[in-house]
């Protein structure tokens, strides 16, 4: 217990002090469900709630992984933006261990939380089906299909201490409810998504204290989010997670019956409902030990014990006070007291010991993006923040290669930086469009993803970041926009082009006209209208002085000499015409 207090002091000391500018901004409920319980759909459809905030980044992993490198004012900034809405997130932190849960209700004691559960044999191989297509935990190097994965990788994926501790509803509930008060939690069933998704999410809202009654015919109730593998379990693995679960889902159900008056749906039938299951061999000769699972325990005996895992508890616990018997709740577990030969066990010392060493490996693994900032999801990989362009749709890293890496880079889909500030700058400066040179022969000149863009001033307000690929070729190809890799290039490009968008005076008093280039046309200007500038006269005006003779535009400067020439003419026999008329 005093190596839980320790942790606990380690864990409070990270999280360090609200910073003054983020008061307010804690979270007002968390969606601690296990993973594939309905939480996706869950936050979905809360964030449609005009009274509910919910950050773009849905699973922000402070509590249970990021709260080792940032402190509680970075988790805080997710909420910064609710205003007055109640805020919260789904992170899958129902199985964090006892001293964390203690540490978030000593920062955050007002918290309302939501737990979903799901039958517990579906949702183990759900949560299997969902490692395999990402290739976490137990596949994350298997290469395989997944209708060729050998039963024993199963049985390891069961068997691993983190989708036992995360599936053991009754071991979850009474940490949590250790340290928050049974009317802060609500807990439901993911089952109820399929057969009354209204009446759940109303009543989640009322746990929440918003409005309840609020119209639903625009949110994603009806959705299927995310939906995953499409394959049944295979019959003969059944057994296995009958052996991890029926007995504990047993006592689950009493303890709800008591503690939440509700009684699990029809669909935990059969988890609930099964024969005595045989002790199963999950693996022999490991340090001399078989290894066993049995009413939802696991044993490790020396050969010549086997034959008492036919024998009631009261036998196996004499063997476990002289060490010849290991008893615990997982396999990684019981092999941890073999390699110790621990013979007096707590539970919640081994999981605060557990929950320290899978954080410092995550580290290593690919991990789910940490925030959103401009676009690209942020992830921490090897001790390295990579940002992807969201375009890009999930990236899975660990099956990402060299070559593809660098094009994504080369592309401006992705940088890389050793810290989270350092990676937002790069974003900045690659990803934002920043103002190089302004008005260089009437054009700006931005650098924007790795390139220099050469704007024609006469476009006016040019926001790149949301211009279409399909209107920036149209400006290239009418010479309005260049495009170069340095700013020099752009600067020459710009040289080829300028004569174009910069009005330039090719004849001066012709026949009381000067004659101007401009866009290629050459431009015509009565003298007595005084200064124009072209780049910001309208078309309507120009229109005017086109009627009223003041303007002629031509192709060459050889025809807008005629055309003068054809102009003067004209008014001058008109008024020889009006002379003689008037005699």
């Amino acid at each position: 217990m005093n190596n839980l207090n320790q942790l606990e002091t380690e864990y409070l000391e990270k999280l360090g002090d609200l910073a003054p500018a983020l008061q307010g901004c804690e979270p007002d409920f968390l969606i601690i469900s296990p993973a594939k319980t309905g939480t996706t759909w869950l936050s979905q459809n809360l964030g449609c709630h005009p009274e509910i905030f919910i950050p773009s980044i849905k699973e922000i992993h402070y509590f249970n992984i990021y709260w080792k490198r940032f402190d509680l004012n970075w988790y805080l900034k997710h909420f910064q933006n609710a205003g007055l809405r109640k805020k919260g997130e789904a992170t899958p932190y129902a199985g964090l261990p006892l001293y964390v849960i203690r540490s978030i209700k000593h920062r955050l004691p007002h918290l309302r939380l939501i737990f979903l559960m799901r039958d517990p044999i579906e949702r183990a191989w759900s949560q299997a089906k969902h490692e395999y297509k990402y290739r976490h935990g137990v596949f994350s190097s298997y290469d395989g299909s997944f209708a060729d994965i050998p039963d024993q990788k199963f049985v390891e994926h069961f068997t691993d201490l983190h989708s036992i501790n995360i599936g053991d509803y009754l071991l979850c509930l009474r940490r949590w409810l250790a340290c928050f008060e049974r009317d802060q939690i609500y807990v439901g069933f993911y089952e109820s998504i399929k057969t009354d998704p209204q009446r759940l999410l109303r009543q989640v809202l009322d746990h929440l204290d918003v409005d309840s009654g609020v119209d639903l015919s625009e949110f994603p109730i009806a959705e299927r989010i995310f939906p995953g593998i499409e394959r049944e379990m295979p019959p003969h693995l059944k057994p296995y997670l009958q052996a991890i679960y029926a007995k504990k889902t047993q006592e689950l159900s009493t303890f709800l019956r008591e503690q939440f008056q509700l009684v699990p749906p029809p669909e935990w039938t059969a988890t609930l409902v099964v024969d005595e299951v045989d002790p199963l061999l999950l693996e022999e000769g490991y340090k001399g030990y078989n290894l066993f699972v049995y009413q939802s325990k696991f044993y490790a005996l020396p050969p010549e014990l086997d034959h008492l895992m036919v024998e009631k508890g009261d036998t196996l616990n004499e063997y476990q006070a002289r060490c010849q018997c290991f008893i615990g709740y997982s396999l990684d577990e019981i092999k941890y007291y073999v390699d110790q030969s621990l013979c007096e066990t707590d539970r919640e010392d081994y999981i605060g010991k557990y929950f320290n060493l899978i954080l410092t490996d995550h580290f290593l693994k690919p991990a789910t993006p940490i925030e959103n900032y401009l676009g690209f999801d942020i992830t921490l990989y090897r001790k390295r923040f990579y940002a992807f362009s969201r375009s890009l749709g999930p990236v899975n890293l660990a099956q990402l290669d060299e070559r593809t890496l660098r094009e994504y880079q080369l592309g401006g889909l992705c940088c890389i930086a050793d810290t989270l500030d350092a990676v937002h700058q790069l974003i900045e400066r690659f990803f934002l469009p920043i103002l190089a040179v302004e008005g260089y022969k009437r054009f700006n000149v931005v650098q924007y993803r790795g390139r220099y863009c050469g704007l024609a001033q006469t476009l006016g307000h040019v926001d790149l970041a949301q211009l279409h690929e399909r209107v920036l070729h149209e400006y290239q190809t009418s010479g309005q926009v260049v495009i170069a890799l340095s700013l020099e290039e752009a600067k020459t490009l710009i040289d080829q082009v300028a004569d174009q968008f910069s009005p330039m005076l090719v004849v001066e008093g012709f026949q009381g006209f000067n004659v101007v280039r401009y866009k290629g046309k050459f431009f015509a200007l009565a003298q007595s209208l005084g200064p124009i500038d072209l780049t910001q006269l309208s078309e309507h005006a120009l229109d005017n002085y086109q009627a009223c003779g003041q303007c002629i535009v031509a192709a060459s400067l050889d025809e807008a000499k005629r055309r003068i020439g054809r102009r003067i003419f004209s008014v001058a026999h008109l008024k020889r015409k009006f002379f003689k008329v008037a005699n």
